[in-house]
């Protein structure tokens, strides 16, 4: 990992970091071959959270055409929730990119479940659509505390981090607290390795400073749309990120971002 500190804490925390790949459908210029009624949806239910937000973009419309006519369902265990149009609150707010969009919101029965299914039924101008999705465990460092000594030399410390990690993981993320004797704080997200092993590289100033980690785990429909579709849209066939449809692609998938909190302690007695 590349040493960094920052100050400031990024908007919307997660969203943050996510607003990019929200967005990879609807960035940049179009390609040839979209057809007129192609959808761009992009759904990833939050462990914990009582509600799910669905982005739906035209990627190949103006801006100022109409969004896509969508009607959409999530079931769960047990019950089955409505989408309805919206434009308040969650990711839908971070939307820049081109083509009229619509922002989806499903009230929820209960919490989003890490180690449960979902299935994502629908119709879109295209014609119908299926997905189905699962959300990882958050990955979890086996200690609440770690300490290191200060380097003896550079600027740099170096943090060893070895973590459990779902299979259902294809993206971790590390959120860091960073704060140094004296000084003030620097809040930012890292990406790191998804096998369970990494190391943080982290400015320091030769005085103590404290770390307070929390991993995030984002599942493999997200993070296998993220390598096909890299910055941009992609021109079909389209493969299957967890939603399935004539006319339709983009990705559901499920993310858990409540790891417990571990404390790094570099230099503390």
């Amino acid at each position: 990992m590349k040493a960094r500190e920052r100050a400031g804490r990024p908007a919307r925390g997660l969203l943050a970091v996510l607003a990019p790949a929200f967005l990879s459908a609807c960035e940049i210029t179009r390609p040839a071959g979209l057809e007129q009624d192609a959808v761009s949806l992009t759904l990833l239910l939050v462990a914990g959270m009582r509600e799910a937000f669905m982005l739906a973009v035209h990627p190949h419309r103006e801006r100022d055409d109409a969004p896509p006519d969508i009607s959409a369902s999530l079931e769960g265990p047990g019950w089955t929730a409505r989408f309805s149009d919206t434009r308040a609150g969650g990711v839908c707010e971070d939307y820049r990119g081109i083509g009229p969009a619509t922002c989806l919101r499903a009230w929820l029965s209960e919490p989003v479940q890490p180690g449960s299914r979902y299935v994502l039924r629908g119709t879109a101008p295209p014609g119908s659509f299926t997905g189905e999705a699962a959300v990882p465990t958050a990955p979890v460092v086996p200690a609440d505390t770690l300490r290191f000594p200060l380097p003896d030399s550079g600027r740099v410390v170096r943090i060893p981090l070895r973590y459990r990690v779902d299979p259902q993981t294809g993206t971790v993320l590390a959120d860091l607290v960073v704060t140094h004797s004296g000084r003030g704080s620097g809040y930012w997200t890292e990406r790191l390795d998804a096998g369970g092993v990494d190391t943080l590289e982290i400015n320091q100033s030769g005085k103590p400073m404290s770390i307070r980690l929390r991993l995030q785990a984002i599942g493999w429909n997200y993070t296998n749309f993220r390598k096909h579709a890299g910055g941009g849209l992609v021109p079909p066939p389209w493969p299957t990120f967890g939603i399935d449809g004539e006319g339709v692609y983009g990705y559901f998938d499920g993310v858990s971002r409540h790891s417990p909190i571990v404390h790094i302690l570099v230099g503390e007695p």
